[in-house]
């Protein structure tokens, strides 16, 4: 089975509904910004990063670059001409990953050009990095803090508010119990036990 049909069958088991009609409406770039350039240089640091561990240091599997990694922006020479052959191929057979991985044994010089072979990479990655995507991390994990730590002292709230319950956890240990008693909102992220 073909890697599309594969996902074309996955597709219609979903017990959501997928739009598969759905398609890229293009309107072509004619300048890049500095943004731009920063996060897709970024982007390809990551990518040869990951390809090159995984060549080096693994001896049953090797990757394989099978995503677009031309080096060509808005404004560069040809550029309209790669952009509507790559909304064509997104609208065809959809984003292809950076990377296939496959095991040793299985790989041939060009696996990744014949659609049957394909089938034979054990895992696809997909590699992002960019600063927007380290700012949207940041911000994610410094809210996941914030609503850990207000559980946190709900939760203490809750102990120290209830004479049952914090002689309770004095009694079962009372270490824990000192610890929470004192503890400040910066000691709760050096928690170990």
């Amino acid at each position: 089975m073909l890697y599309k049909q594969l996902i074309e069958k996955l597709i219609k088991e979903y017990p959501l509904n997928i739009d598969t009609e759905a398609r890229i409406e293009c309107h072509i770039p004619t300048s890049v910004s500095s943004e731009f350039i920063t996060n897709k240089e970024q982007g390809d640091w990551a990518e040869k990063l990951i390809f090159s561990v995984i060549n080096d240091n693994l001896e049953k599997f090797c990757a394989v670059k099978y995503g677009k990694n031309d080096n060509i922006s808005a404004g560069d020479k040809g550029f309209k001409k790669f952009y509507l052959d790559y909304i064509y191929e997104l609208n065809t057979i959809g984003k292809r990953p950076d990377i296939l991985i496959f095991k040793k044994k299985d790989y041939k010089d060009g696996i990744e050009l014949n659609d049957e072979l394909i089938g034979k990479a054990i895992c696809a990655i997909e590699i992002r990095s960019s600063s927007f995507l380290v700012n949207k991390y940041e911000d994610y994990m410094n809210k996941r803090s914030k609503d850990a730590l207000d559980k946190i002292k709900i939760l203490r709230n809750k102990i120290f508010n209830s004479d049952i319950l914090s002689d309770l956890l004095c009694k079962k240990n009372k270490i824990i119990y000192d610890y929470l008693s004192d503890a400040t909102d910066e000691s709760y992220g050096s928690m170990s036990f």
